[in-house]
């Protein structure tokens, strides 16, 4: 693409920048969209050169766009470890901000755009808000929580986990910068403050905050079957014989599995992150 900007293509198209150096590809893509006014999704070839434009762009924006990144999961396909739970928060984040925001510039990379992503049907059913004052008692949120995902933990340290003492509960939510503690008078929540889960003090005090799943694919007993029915019509080994067949019919989540994530969908209803 050469240093115009002035492209008059409907939306949908694709351009390929290249050629130009430094931060010059920051001002490319902030140029377009601001004369364009339409979603804009940035396809970088690796990790750091995402880090280094988004750096660049985060600078350089002046005009407040809506910038979004869509982190690469940084696992090689089918590896026996999952993505970090700090990734998946914030590409669950992202997700879900697709569709609360106008015209965001999505920061991704080549190998993001390659793998099956949820559909907006399981973020919309398993987020949910929080907030005081809310009749919610605590052993229906857990209930919530582990549906969606979370792991229930005796500490809080990362995205995605909760742990119970008496009528407290402290939740990491995926998407949020700090966990948070949960206090219930009856079946009431009384409040929700933030806090520090190295000193587990409390930092602040919230009157609601959103809920995202703790994971890209369904964990409810309806993805479980879903996942045990397409196992057996995909794969003619003995499902019995296979660990990870094994794992997700005791309801364990093994490490790994988010290359999985057809198999738990009713009707295959994967999507992939993409311009059109």
């Amino acid at each position: 693409m050469s240093e115009s900007v002035s492209i008059t293509q409907k939306p949908g198209f694709k351009n390929l920048i290249h050629g130009i150096d430094g931060s010059r590809s920051a001002l490319q893509i902030l140029a377009i969209a601001a004369q364009h006014k339409q979603p804009i999704l940035f396809m970088a070839n690796t990790v750091a050169e995402l880090n280094e434009l988004e750096d660049e762009i985060q600078f350089l924006n002046q005009k407040n766009s809506e910038i979004l990144r869509f982190s690469d999961w940084e696992t090689l396909p089918y590896d026996a470890f999952s993505p970090h739970q700090d990734i998946i928060s914030q590409r669950l984040e992202t997700l879900a901000k697709l569709t609360e925001t106008k015209n965001p510039i999505v920061l991704t990379t080549v190998a993001s755009c390659l793998t099956r992503l949820c559909p907006k049907q399981h973020l919309d059913a398993q987020r949910f808000h929080l907030s005081e004052g809310q009749e919610l008692p605590l052993e229906q949120l857990s209930r919530k929580l582990t549906n969606a995902g979370y792991l229930n933990v005796d500490n809080v340290h990362e995205h995605g986990e909760y742990a119970i003492r008496g009528a407290l509960m402290d939740v990491f939510p995926m998407g949020a910068e700090s966990p948070i503690r949960i206090d219930w008078f009856d079946n009431e929540i009384e409040s929700i403050r933030w806090f520090d889960p190295e000193t587990q003090r409390s930092i602040s005090k919230v009157t609601e905050i959103k809920m995202l799943p703790a994971k890209e694919f369904p964990t409810t007993p309806q993805g479980i079957q879903h996942f045990r029915q397409a196992f057996r019509e995909r794969f003619d080994a003995d499902p019995l014989s296979s660990p990870l067949y094994q794992d997700i019919s005791s309801g364990i989540i093994p490490a790994g599995i988010e290359y999985y994530l057809p198999l738990s969908l009713k009707n295959r209803q994967c999507l992939r992150l993409s311009a059109r």
